[in-house]
């Protein structure tokens, strides 16, 4: 095949990208994500959320396709509570996205995954946004997160904390240059 790369070539580096998440963070606006899943990607995460497998959704922001991404659903509660024999039962369930599952250069603002948190037990929606903002006020190193609604297949699914993923992103921004 004349499209492919020797097996000797050398992979390519991705292209180092600046982290601008504060545009996703900012907390003076209520950004839209919408996700739209196929009919059978949707069935399949249904059936795999207490296995934590991803998924493929299209995803844009406030219109704007970002592109494929990986989605599944997370946390403790969402995935011991939420889920039985592969039906939701809760309302709205916790999701991960990962920008990186089918390219592996695609980021967002520099971000490589985003969590949507759907705070069932915190009906103010403010605890885990406040504990982490009075974190930082103390210099003490933690996550930003930020209300968002989310659209799943056209349909809303409700208001969620958009809390950013501790991962080598994180810790190299913060850490410039510390092992």
């Amino acid at each position: 095949d004349a499209g492919t790369a020797p097996a000797t070539a050398a992979p390519s580096a991705a292209p180092v990208q600046p982290d601008t998440g504060d545009v996703v963070f900012r907390d003076d606006s209520l950004t839209t994500y919408a996700l739209t899943f196929s009919s059978a990607d949707w069935e399949l995460l249904q059936k795999t959320a207490l296995e934590e497998v991803y998924v493929p959704a299209l995803l844009s922001v406030e219109g704007v396709n970002v592109g494929k991404v990986g989605v599944r659903y997370k946390g403790a509660y969402t995935l011991s509570e939420c889920f039985m024999d592969g039906k939701q039962t809760c309302r709205k369930a916790s999701l991960k996205v990962k920008f990186d599952e089918y390219d592996q250069e695609l980021r967002y603002h520099g971000l490589k995954r985003l969590n949507f948190h759907s705070a069932l037990m915190d009906r103010s929606h403010l605890r885990e946004r406040v504990s982490y903002q009075v974190f930082r006020n103390f210099g003490v190193l933690a996550p930003r997160s930020v209300h968002a609604r989310v659209v799943i297949n056209g349909s809303y699914a409700g208001l969620y904390n958009l809390t950013e993923e501790v991962d080598g992103r994180f810790t190299d921004h913060h850490f410039s240059g510390a092992e």
